[in-house]
């Protein structure tokens, strides 16, 4: 079975998981052939970005930049960690897509938010931190457009919980429920579960 293109945004904390690179490879081979597009989160990176913020006063713009220049760090130690491509330029990914190409590979998305997402339709993302890789996630999810979005997170999904309840208790980002709003499939995958299944499927608005 082929599923077409599933963004999956590995999360920050997980690069603080020494068993990461081989439980996301027995993740990815679990699941049906296609395009994987994996984006990783900041992590420890970005926390003194946001202790500087609140120390020193810098503005929402200049802060949100630094910690997306920190992804672009975590991206290519991903691409390392999972012995994938590296793609830096948007377009590449449009190529990658339009070829059919099933394949996996990582996504430094600062091309993609400073060059082209503002251009596109949809909801723009703020350049603030209620968007952080979560909702980036989502967002080229929808752009692409995305059968499905997978997030790999280092918690278990609240059960009967919402997007918003899960914004609110810091699971996801603030922008996030907005973001994945227009998002057909959400999956929720606890990667440091003793065992590793395919998470749950998450309710969204056009599900």
């Amino acid at each position: 079975m082929t599923t077409g293109i599933i963004v999956t945004k590995v999360g920050g904390s997980l690069f603080g998981y020494e068993q990461m690179p081989e439980r996301v490879h027995a993740w990815r081979e679990k699941q049906p052939s296609g395009m994987t597009i994996f984006i990783g989160g900041g992590g420890d990176l970005v926390r003194p970005l946001r202790t500087a913020h609140e120390r020193f006063g810098l503005n929402e713009e200049s802060s949100h930049w630094l910690a997306i220049r920190a992804m672009t760090v975590t991206s290519r130690l991903l691409a390392k960690l999972l012995d994938v491509e590296l793609v830096e330029r948007f377009e590449v990914i449009e190529q990658l897509v339009s070829a059919r190409r099933s394949a996996s590979c990582v996504l430094d998305v600062e091309e993609f938010l400073r060059q082209r997402e503002p251009l596109l339709p949809g909801c723009r993302l703020p350049c603030d931190w209620s968007a952080t890789s979560d909702a980036i996630a989502a967002r080229v999810a929808e752009v692409l457009p995305a059968y499905e979005l997978v997030l790999l997170k280092s918690v278990a999904y609240p059960a009967e919980s919402t997007l918003q309840r899960a914004a609110d208790q810091g699971l996801v980002d603030g922008h996030f429920p907005t973001a994945a709003a227009g998002l057909s499939r959400i999956r929720w995958v606890n990667l440091r579960a003793p065992e590793l299944d395919n998470g749950i499927a998450i309710p969204t608005a056009n599900a």
